[in-house]
């Protein structure tokens, strides 16, 4: 039979029945229809958690293997920058054990269990959210914490093991979880304590005289001749420019001078404390009470770099508690009281090195009308903080 190109053919062929010498059984169970609630939603257990590789430890990051999650273009609030179903990074809600867990400031998540032996299960809500979930548009995350347990946590990475020795600008983690029950059947107590240090260099840019800037400068003001030009010399502590130079006009046909961009090296310190403590008590089949402690620290130094001596720190201590009491009246009506709190600490001090950098602010320039852009003292607006605190209360009661 001679075929050609997109031809049909038809072949007819006569089928007798045979006997039967092979039984072949395809079984599958039927997949289970969530009949009991409209919402839409993805559980990220406790294997998942421990042993998928994710950067920074956060559990709330796998978020994103979760369907219609995407990364925000503009990351707000740290790990829980992404976004549910095209909503903004903003509109996420976050729990921990149900209860709240948002940076009440700029949106997003506020405490963040970077153990991830301390967590039990991530769940991420998308859509149909029950009644007792509001406030946001997006996603619904609740990092639900271990109770009873006895794991300790331990080692180095791979290629730290492979080098016999610990590299000097690295990140070293270490801690370790231990639970189980005080009372048997009744009483189950958890803790975990873990600390974080990524220790790293970094450099930063900064305005400043070139050389050929400085000669002139000196000569037209000697020391103490102005004592704005030598708090300006004294807080630049020699930094000079050595690139992209541009000369300043003074005016009144005197000659510029010339100022550049100074490059500013820095020791890059930032840590990450966190002590959580958990305990768990069953008063009867039907009534159960449960309460968690967690404090976190995470400072960054430098949280601002400036000339030589003159950069500030930044303080992050975080708590996050909750309280909660189960009740079961009948098999289909239960009610659940849930008192949280959270706090967070942000403190913006004028800590500098040099005793200059604490007397200096708001300072005008001294020299040549400089630009707005190129600051050399710190803001004004130092020191400052923010201490936002929330202590909710849910009850929710379902039949």
């Amino acid at each position: 039979m001679a075929f050609t190109f997109a031809g049909i053919r038809t072949i007819d062929a006569k089928l007798e029945i045979g006997t039967q010498n092979q039984v072949i059984e395809v079984s599958a169970d039927a997949v289970t229809l969530q009949v009991d609630s409209p919402v839409r939603s993805s559980t990220i257990n406790s294997k998942q958690i421990t042993e998928l590789p994710f950067s920074g430890r956060n559990p709330v990051a796998l978020a994103l293997t979760v369907p219609g999650v995407s990364t925000s273009r503009i990351g707000v609030g740290g790990t829980g920058s992404f976004s549910m179903n095209g909503s903004r990074s903003r509109s996420n809600n976050f729990l921990i054990d149900g209860t709240e867990n948002n940076d009440i400031s700029v949106a997003g998540e506020a405490f963040s269990i970077t153990l991830p032996d301390m967590v039990q299960e991530t769940s991420v809500q998308t859509s149909n959210y029950d009644a007792e979930f509001g406030r946001a548009a997006g996603a619904v995350v609740n990092v639900v914490t271990n109770d009873d347990a006895i794991t300790t946590t331990q080692g180095l990475d791979p290629a730290v093991q492979k080098r016999g020795t610990l590299l000097s600008c690295t990140e070293n983690i270490w801690g370790a979880t231990f639970g189980g029950p005080i009372i048997k059947n009744k009483t189950f107590f958890f803790a975990g304590f873990q600390e974080d240090r990524q220790k790293s260099s970094g450099s930063s840019t900064a305005a400043a005289p070139t050389a050929a800037g400085w000669a002139p400068l000196n000569s037209l003001f000697p020391n103490s001749a102005n004592p704005l030009v030598d708090l300006y010399r004294a807080v630049l502590a020699g930094t000079t420019a050595t690139a992209q130079p541009t000369i300043i006009a003074r005016g009144n046909n005197r000659p510029g001078i010339e100022f550049g961009t100074a490059t500013l090296g820095y020791a890059n310190l930032v840590g990450d404390r966190l002590f959580s403590i958990k305990g768990d008590h069953r008063f009867s089949d039907s009534d159960s009470m449960s309460a968690r402690y967690a404090t976190q620290d995470r400072p960054i130094r430098p949280a601002s770099v400036s000339y030589p001596g003159m950069n500030t720190n930044q303080a992050n201590p975080f708590k996050n508690g909750i309280f909660s009491e189960t009740h079961i009246f009948s098999p289909s009506m239960t009610n659940e009281l849930r008192l949280g709190y959270n706090r967070i600490d942000l403190v913006f001090p004028v800590d500098t090195t040099r005793p200059l950098g604490r007397t200096c602010r708001n300072t005008p320039s001294p020299v040549c009308r400089l630009p707005t852009s190129l600051t050399w003292v710190l803001p004004p607006t130092f020191p400052r903080g923010a201490l936002p605190t929330t202590t909710p209360c849910r009850t929710p009661f379902r039949w």
